[in-house]
């Protein structure tokens, strides 16, 4: 017998029978309007998409709102991210389509019989909790064979109707999830990783540096000394197409107006939190965790898990108070990232696993075979030691002699769990006696002395209470008002200048912003803006209420159509490519030379003698990290040959060549990559996979041409709030 087979169709029927209530209702109320099987809700590049899909999505999130007893109205935001998820659908079809490896209807449903889902597998199973493919495939190929199940009275026409409809979403599931795994694979395939990249990307990343980076940068060779005819410009436009092809774009001018509460609102927030702590307070100990989390279903939701957690695991600023604790005890309030935060401690239970609470002090340490000065600072630090056993007086002293970042916190490290600090200080941690002193401890930064204060076995089950700042109707009405006087001088062109000054004096944090937007894209954490841009007349201007207690007023500033330009419409963005490309070639002569006499400690004002345009970009214990405006793997060879007290380089980057200059670095061995090799190599690919899939998708959505048919967005972009 199937295991719960009748609760699988008991529930099918609830969710169909709770879509059906909630598409009854209007969208005001949070619910959608009755499925319409000749309307659809977006095309993308001339394909459809159906409204049902959007309906469901919108049912599915009201019956989920319903059962956690929240408000089922959908917010902008969500709205926004399920519209999204339906257009990116369509497109990983097209793009699918592109590459011949789309998934028929056919070929999913044989995937659903083969490999189900695991909310399928999980039904049909027998006691031994084998998967009972059989009975699946009936029922899946046969929708009629679903009224065996039926129970006395039971509509079996309906039945039957229900099953349809929630099976075609399984295999649309299916069906999608597979062309999208299939896709990301024929990408991959365009542009594999090698070993060698693998292989550098595996030491890069687990590679802790003290050095610094040097970019020699392109315009070390100035344009006055580089000359591009018009021929070679042409040549490069030739060899250039694909990436001089654009998206189409818009370019808007936004002033961003923050809602800020009123002193009215401050008082109403403080009297919530006084009535929140009497009645928990009041309630007895063993009613106050269904009290709490009575309150909590009211409120946004918590930030920690259901399960217990260490000390650890718990933001520094609230883990020493929370170490204090009992079960039951209400902690707070606390001002946090502009709310009111308050933790109940839900229970109290041991971990298998312990955390320490730790302070150090560090000496820096000569790199490699180097011991000058060692001895003298081993007999200062044993000097230290015998002096600093009270926690307060190491903390001044580690203020004074500690050479890292903790030095300002009198180097406190917090609560952490084993294997988070470097192996050889992570085991004289565990093993130190609490409110003694180590060391000194060697390890690939320099000679630690250690103070362990607390150690702990103990787990908290924490419920989050958070009262963010409530905004009145009064205050978003003043808003708003400012907002409109805005909107009006930009479209008589009176006064904009004036207001602005006016507007940035009387509020806090006003943002003024230029952007250019593609189809698509989010602004303001909302679609509608760009909808507007693409839709509007240059000069239009409108206003948006948004997300996080803003309002925006927008203006269209200039158009951008979308493709490959004519060379004649763009000559001089052409030839300054074709100008950084020539530069680049020239200068490759002057980073040679420098790379014969660049020292891992040369200051900078020698090696501009050589390169006048190079940077130094310090790196100090840890990973590095490229500029964000290069390749994020462009460092890694280097990083995984420099050695300590040398240098690497050049390699060629889009702006300029890079060095890499160590001090002393702290590295896996072979030994480290043979035995972790293939498990990181796995978890690469997979990593770098979903960054080209992201990649192909995010150009795809930006070149399509999408239009939006919800109800909601021509709502927004019919009404002026």
């Amino acid at each position: 017998m199937v295991r719960s087979f009748f609760n699988f169709l008991f529930a099918l029927l609830l969710a169909a029978s709770a879509s059906a209530s909630a598409s009854a209702q209007n969208r005001g109320g949070g619910g959608a309007p009755a499925p319409q099987t000749d309307r659809h809700i977006a095309t993308v590049n001339g394909g459809k998409i159906p409204a049902d899909w959007y309906i469901d999505l919108l049912n599915d999130h009201a019956m989920a709102q319903r059962q956690q007893g929240l408000p089922e109205n959908i917010d902008q935001v969500t709205d926004d991210e399920y519209f999204s998820s339906l257009v990116d659908e369509e497109l990983v079809r097209q793009e699918a389509e592109k590459r011949g490896v789309v998934v028929t209807r056919d070929e999913a449903i044989r995937v659903m019989i083969e490999s189900p889902p695991d909310f399928i597998r999980s039904t049909f199973v027998d006691e031994k909790g084998v998967y009972q493919k059989e009975r699946f495939r009936a029922v899946a190929t046969n929708p009629q064979k679903i009224t065996e199940f039926a129970q006395p009275g039971q509509n079996r026409q309906q039945m039957v109707e229900n099953w349809k409809r929630d099976l075609e979403k399984v295999i649309r599931y299916v069906q999608n999830s597979r062309t999208r795994e299939l896709l990301v694979e024929a990408i991959y395939k365009e542009q594999p990783l090698t070993e060698s990249q693998i292989k550098n990307h595996y030491f890069a990343s687990k590679t802790l540096l003290n050095g610094s980076f040097v970019r020699v940068y392109h315009s070390t060779i100035p344009d006055s000394a580089v000359a591009v005819t018009e021929a070679e410009a042409r040549t490069w436009y030739e060899s250039h197409k694909p990436q001089l092809t654009f998206a189409a774009a818009r370019s808007v001018g936004t002033i961003i107006l923050p809602v800020a509460p009123l002193a009215a609102d401050t008082v109403t927030r403080r009297k919530r939190v006084d009535s929140v702590l009497r009645a928990i307070r009041k309630a007895t100990v063993a009613r106050r965790s269904a009290v709490v989390r009575a309150i909590a279903a009211g409120l946004p939701p918590g930030r920690y898990p259901d399960q217990a957690i260490s000390l650890a695991q718990i933001p520094p600023e609230f883990a020493d108070t929370v170490a204090g604790a009992s079960a039951g005890d209400l902690l707070g309030p606390f001002e946090r990232d502009g709310e009111i935060v308050m933790l109940f401690i839900e229970g109290v239970q041991p971990l298998r696993d312990t955390v320490v609470k730790a302070r150090h002090i560090l000496f820096r340490a000569n790199s490699g075979t180097d011991t000058t000065g060692t001895s003298e600072v081993l007999e200062l630090m044993l000097k230290l030691k015998e002096k600093i056993t009270e926690d307060t007086v190491f903390a001044q002293a580690a203020q004074i002699y500690s050479q890292d970042g903790s030095a300002n916190i009198g180097g406190n490290l917090g609560w952490f769990g084993r294997g988070k600090m470097i192996h050889e200080f992570d085991s004289v941690s565990f093993l130190a006696k609490p409110g003694t002193v180590v060391g000194p401890v060697r390890t690939s930064f320099g000679y630690h002395l250690l103070r362990v204060s607390k150690r702990s076995t103990t787990g908290y089950r924490i419920r989050e209470l958070r009262f963010p700042m409530p905004i009145s109707a009064e205050a978003v009405q003043s808003v708003l008002a400012d907002a409109r006087r805005y909107a009006n001088a930009l479209r008589t062109h009176s006064g904009v200048d004036s207001l602005q000054l006016e507007l940035k004096s009387r509020y806090r944090g006003v943002v003024t912003d230029t952007s250019t937007i593609e189809r698509m894209q989010k602004y303001g954490d909302i679609l509608a803006i760009g909808e507007f841009a693409f839709n509007a007349a240059v000069g239009d201007v409108h206003l948006f209420t948004l997300p996080f207690e803003r309002v925006a007023v927008v203006q269209l500033l200039d158009v951008r159509e979308g493709g490959l330009p004519p060379f004649e419409k763009f000559p001089r963005y052409v030839t300054a490519f074709a100008k950084l490309d020539k530069k680049m070639e020239m200068l490759k002569p002057r980073v040679e030379q420098l790379k014969d006499s660049l020292k891992w400690n040369m200051l900078i004002g020698p090696m501009r003698e050589i390169a006048p345009m190079a940077e130094i970009f310090l790196v100090q214990d840890k990973t590095v990290d490229s500029p964000p405006d290069e390749d994020p793997t462009i460092l890694d060879s280097l990083i995984t040959t420099v050695q300590g007290g040398g240098v690497t380089g050049p390699v060629r980057g889009k702006w300029g060549y890079y060095f890499v200059r160590a001090e002393y670095k702290s590295s896996p061995s072979e030994a480290d990559y043979r035995r972790d090799g293939a498990q990181f190599a796995e978890g690469y690919r997979q990593e770098y996979q979903q960054q080209r899939a992201t990649e192909v998708l995010s150009r795809a959505r930006a070149m399509a041409q999408v239009v939006d048919l919800r109800p909601s967005m021509q709502m927004v972009l019919q009404q002026q709030p």
